[in-house]
Formats: C-alpha cells, structure tokens, sequence
C-alpha cells in the first residue's frame, strides 16, 4: 500500500512539471503583424522562443488560396498548377509517360490522335542495342551519341473515312536545349519500329532512333508540329 501510494504521489509531481513545462514555453506577445504594410489583426504567440503565426491568416492576407487535403495530409497554398497546357509548347513540355492529343492539319491529310513517349535510352546503351539489330548501322557521329525512344501512337480520329494513316519515325523531331532542329537520321531501330499504318481506333508502341550531342543533357521531343514549328506535342527526354 506503502509503495502504491508513493507511486501515485510521483506521477502527479512528473505531471505538475510537465504542465508547468508546457505553461513557460508558450507565452502570448503583444508583437504586431504587417502584410504589405498594412497591420492585421493577426494573433502572435511566442513558444519557445519562435514567433508562430496563422498559416491560414498570413496566406490569405498575402491573398493566396489555403486547401487542406485530409486523405493526403498536405497542405496546398496558392492556385492550383495548370496541367492542362503541359507538353504543348517548347517552354512547356511534358514529362515521359505521359499521353498527349493532337491534331494534324494539312492540304493532304487530317487527323487526330493520341502519342506518349514510354521509354529514353542514349549513350553507349542505345548504341549497344542498335548494333545488335543491324550489323550494317555505323557508330555515332564524333561528338555525338545515339537516342533510342519507345513511343505509342493512337490514332482517334481522321476526316478521310476508311484511310490508313502513315506513322513514321521521321514524324519525331528532336531539338536541342538551345532550340535548334536536329538531323534526321537513317539507322535500322530494335524491333518493334514506330513505322506502321493505322486505321482509326489502332495503336503501335516501337521504337525509333536519334543523334544528340553528348553535351546536351536535356534535348526535347516534338510530334505534329506544323510547317513553321509551331503546335505540335512536346516532351522532355529525361
């Protein structure tokens, strides 16, 4: 009994200081906040020595959007990202995996679609590959290296009924970091090749093969651009 009762008298102490503990680190201020300029009525409180405001009130006093995401536990400040115009313009491109629609117009076809670039090899890995399947193919430029992509290409749409559309490797267009059109170039790719026909409601995954300065570490991807390279679909490489 003796032993039980001090036990009891201990945990009450330990309780007393720990809520003193709590009691001193946390204190009110009369510290003033201005936004802008323009004072708030913003609530400061010190706690161990660090002034702690409102995320709530400093966000929307700056006047940005606060959203709480209970399933994912974040936080979000400001709007929401646009990803609607992602991978449609040079200085937007889309990142790898990711599907895009476009559309192509010209005198002598139109017709619409979905693409995705599935997978980016270069270097020595790509060229090991590309001189498996062609004995025939020759090394990389000086300076340069091989670029191996794996793409889908859906075909969804085309005003001609009943007409086939041409897919070819030659319809990919790598640009450089600094915005200059690279080379086509004639090299056998690994089966399966990105080269086939597709009727509306088809799609064909293969691969097709580039030439990148090995100093240029962040090349882009563009399908369906127009005559004077505006338009089109743009992915980034890495």
């Amino acid at each position: 009994m003796y032993l039980k009762k001090k036990l009891l008298i201990a945990l009450g102490l330990s309780g007393i200081i720990a809520a003193s503990v709590a009691v001193g680190a946390y204190a009110a201020s009369d510290i003033k906040l201005f936004v802008n300029g323009k004072k708030t009525t913003a609530s400061v409180e010190i706690i161990d020595g660090s002034s702690y405001v409102p995320l709530k009130f400093v966000a929307e006093a700056l006047g940005q959007e606060v959203r709480w995401d209970e399933a994912k536990r974040e936080i979000h400040i400001g709007k929401e990202a646009d990803t609607s115009l992602v991978g449609y313009s040079r200085s937007n491109p889309a990142p790898v995996n990711t599907t895009l629609t476009f559309k192509k117009e010209s005198i002598l076809e139109n017709y619409e679609g979905e693409v995705s670039i599935k997978d980016v090899i270069r270097g020595n890995d790509a060229w090991a590959l590309i001189k498996n399947t062609n004995k025939f193919n020759s090394p990389p430029a000086e300076g340069k290296e091989y670029m191996l992509v794996n793409a889908t290409v859906k075909i969804t749409g085309n005003q001609k009924k009943d007409t086939k559309v041409d897919i070819s490797s030659v319809h990919f267009t790598l640009v450089s970091t600094q915005g200059k059109d690279y080379d086509a170039i004639s090299v056998v790719s690994p089966a399966p090749t990105i080269n086939t026909s597709l009727y509306v409601g088809a799609e064909n995954t293969g691969w097709f093969a580039l030439q990148v300065d090995k100093k240029d570490t962040s090349p882009l991807i563009t399908y369906a651009r127009a005559n004077d390279g505006t338009g089109g679909v743009w992915f980034k490489t890495k």
